[in-house]
């Protein structure tokens, strides 16, 4: 595996309203709505038609990250991208930060849609794991999108590197708060664009998004809180890797940075119906530099197309 750094997360249903902080802006086609379960708000853009789909996005993102393949994927699906709880109007009310115990909420909230197609890009990808995990009879498929699960040997090698710093960075108690929280657009630019392929870097409202959404400070700390519970987090996963899954996975890695296909081959033990790979010449943030190859591998996991 080459530079394993690329990793640097009953219904109801109604529109709501923004808040005074950063708040999510759905593209033309979806709207904004909340879903409540377990005592928790999970505020999603929701819009397309057909079987459902989750998308769940990572660390420092919002669902502003599947802006760009919600209009490919919303042909074919009902597709609902959530802000994880603790991110602008998601709540966190529990401070449970371990992925299964998001995993639990989401599912709570999602109660009566049915089983649903699952997407988790990095701390999301963690996310739908567990959810995958704990609720298989609600699973019609997984799509990982480059991040380790902790507790397996990719997480211990990508942890390990130097470039990895951020990391154990994240995980210090109060310190990322206390030196970020008054240069959230500068951090989050750095991180980004280091890992994002194309020389020209990411677009300004990509850095924008992440920025508005992450100097409110609770969001902020709730960021760092899932890196903390990281250990708990492999902890759990060790009981799930017992049991193999079921339903068809998608794993999908960055090819610019990682070419080797490490989540693809770190999934190997823990999957029966297997695919996926690199995607070429595209960094971390996959769904915003390769919309259409991303689009297009999901779609042809959740519409049974062999490769």
């Amino acid at each position: 595996m080459t530079r394993l750094c690329s990793i640097s997360l009953a219904l109801v249903i109604a529109p709501v309203a923004a808040s005074a902080q950063a708040t999510m802006t759905p593209p033309d086609g979806f709207e904004r709505i909340e879903l409540t379960g377990n005592g928790e708000t999970l505020v999603c853009m929701t819009g397309g038609s057909g079987s459902p789909m989750l998308l769940l996005h990572g660390w420092p993102q919002t669902a502003a990250e599947w802006k760009p393949v919600l209009p490919q994927l919303s042909a074919n699906h009902t597709v609902y991208a959530c802000d994880l709880p603790g991110v602008r109007d998601s709540s966190n009310t529990d401070g449970d930060n371990t992925k299964a115990g998001i995993a639990d909420d989401i599912h709570a909230a999602f109660e009566g849609v049915g089983p649903m197609h699952l997407v988790g890009h990095d701390i999301g990808l963690m996310v739908v794991y567990s959810y995958a995990t704990a609720f298989p009879q609600d699973v019609l498929s997984l799509t990982l999108m480059d991040a380790p699960l902790p507790g397996t040997d990719a997480f211990d090698q990508i942890a390990a590197n130097p470039s990895a710093w951020h990391f154990d960075f994240h995980q210090v108690e109060e310190v990322p708060e206390a030196v970020i929280g008054n240069s959230v657009e500068f951090y989050v630019d750095h991180f980004i664009s280091t890992l994002w392929a194309h020389p020209d870097g990411p677009p300004d409202e990509v850095i924008a998004a992440s920025a508005e959404a992450y100097k409110d400070a609770d969001t902020l700390a709730t960021g760092f809180e899932w890196y903390r519970a990281f250990p708990q987090d492999a902890e759990d996963n060790a009981l799930k890797f017992e049991t193999p899954l079921e339903m068809p996975v998608l794993a999908l890695n960055a090819g610019a940075i990682s070419p080797g296909p490490y989540v693809l081959q770190m999934m190997e033990p823990l999957a029966n119906d297997l695919r996926g790979g690199a995607i070429a010449d595209t960094g971390h943030w996959m769904t915003e530099e390769a919309p259409d190859e991303v689009a297009s591998r999901i779609l042809d996991m959740t519409t049974g197309v062999d490769w």
